[in-house]
């Protein structure tokens, strides 16, 4: 974020080739005290001239009135589903939802939901209020888990929801639609064919407007699978002062109203 008073929430990607491309995944790892978002890309069928291929990464940075700590979690190769409020003591509330791919393959993305039922055969856009603080994925042809940023924020409160949207193509949109929130996050799913896969989630401005934004792996021929964009859409709040004045006042007014 190259701003100690911003703390990083969630990251998000995007590949130079929309066709093609085979994306790692993205996660948030330490570098020498400093959070940092990563991300890597392949062109597994060839068609650029090196096996090596471009991918934007994308830190959301964001400044509370609070000190806000976040922790990354990665849980083990084979679990497709975790949680904050298990994996990090103290940081319980899920900000960011994505997935690292361990061995370059496919990865129907990841959403933050414990199943795809809790978003699916919804009518679009809508919200969602999260229940709990869980982030899924699916491993296509690849190896996939879940990449979590946990975070807590003593003194101050968030509400937030998800705003969810379906598209049938290579890519979907959805944007937060509730006056005063913040987007915190953007996740993306394609509903599962061992030969689609998300390449594309990130966040960006349109028309003034935060946007969540993701895009599939476009095939030739092929189906044309459901895709699903999550934005996580949130309102801060500080919680009220806990403790009452230590010096009340003792003594009545001298000048007390005569009239009622």
């Amino acid at each position: 974020c190259n701003d100690p008073t911003y703390t990083l929430i969630s990251c998000g990607f995007q590949t130079e080739e929309t066709s093609e491309d085979i994306v790692y995944g993205n996660e948030i790892i330490d570098n020498n005290g400093e959070q940092i978002c990563t991300s890597t890309a392949i062109d597994p069928a060839g068609f650029l001239t090196s096996n090596d291929t471009s991918v934007t990464v994308s830190a959301r940075c964001c400044q509370f009135p609070v000190a806000v700590t976040c922790d990354e979690h990665t849980p083990a190769q084979g679990t497709i589903t975790a949680d904050c409020s298990a994996a990090a003591v103290d940081h319980d509330i899920l900000l960011g939802c994505s997935f690292t791919n361990t061995d370059g393959d496919q990865s129907g993305g990841a959403y933050p939901f414990s199943d795809t039922s809790d978003f699916t055969g919804l009518s679009y856009p809508t919200f969602i209020t999260p229940t709990s603080s869980v982030c899924t994925t699916e491993t296509g042809n690849g190896v996939t888990v879940p990449q979590l940023n946990c975070c807590s924020l003593p003194g101050g409160q968030l509400d937030c929801q998800f705003r969810v949207n379906e598209a049938i193509g290579s890519s979907v949109t959805v944007a937060c639609n509730r006056a005063d929130d913040f987007m915190a996050s953007c996740s993306g799913f394609v509903t599962l064919d061992d030969n689609f896969n998300v390449n594309a989630q990130y966040i960006e401005e349109v028309s003034g407007t935060d946007t969540c934004t993701v895009e599939r792996r476009t095939r030739i021929g092929g189906e044309s699978p459901l895709v699903y964009a999550m934005a996580k859409c949130c309102r801060f709040t500080l919680d009220p002062t806990a403790d009452l004045t230590m010096d009340p006042t003792h003594d009545p007014t001298t000048d007390p109203t005569s009239d009622p």
